[in-house]
Order: structure tokens, then sequence, then C-alpha cells
């Protein structure tokens, strides 16, 4: 009686679950790091021709490299990257911050 109840449960379960994703839209995400705001940024064209859903960024968003007391350098490294990035292109923004986004290298 109860292994009957079970397996009616879990293919009950097992249908609506499957049946709901049958119906679903793709969800597209993308992935990207290292982008040097010094240096031609091409790639961006083609994420933003994707029309992602979301972008993870996973390290070194920014090149703020200096040996300077102040963090003049790692500010204006951000300001030009905010200058590139066309955020509503991109969808949800994660990202996940590396040695370079806080300035010096392995610092």
């Amino acid at each position: 009686m109860y292994k009957s109840r079970f397996l009616q449960l879990l293919v009950f379960l097992t249908f609506f679950s499957c049946a709901s994703n049958v119906f679903a839209e793709p969800y597209k995400i993308l992935f990207g790091s290292c982008l040097k705001q010094d240096k031609p940024l091409n790639i961006l064209d083609q994420i933003y021709r994707e029309q992602p859903d979301a972008f993870i960024f996973l390290g070194d968003n920014v090149y703020g490299d200096t040996e300077a007391e102040t963090m003049d350098a790692l500010k204006q490294a951000y300001a030009v990257a905010d200058e590139f990035l066309d955020r509503d292109s991109l969808g949800e923004i994660h990202a996940i911050w590396d040695d370079h986004d806080y300035g010096r290298n392995d610092g």
C-alpha cells in the first residue's frame, strides 16, 4: 500500500517538475574576466550581441595596479571601465573580485 502510494507520488512529482521545464525560456549566463581598460575590448561587442540574462565578472574586472600610496589609479581604472561598459546589455551583473580589482598585482 505505502509502496504504491510512494510510487504514485514519485511519478506525479516527476511529471510536473519536468513539464514545467518544457515551456521555460532558456536563461543565458555569460562569464568574463581580465578586462584591461587600456586595451581594445572587442569581445564586449560579441557579449552584447548575445543578449545575456546575466553576466558574471570572474575577477580582474579592472587593472588598477599602482605603487602609489593613494588610490587615484584604481579610481581612474574604475572610471574608464564605467565608460565602456553598456550595463543595460549585460542583464543582471555579478562580480567576483580578484587582486587587480583592489590595486597592486598579488597585493
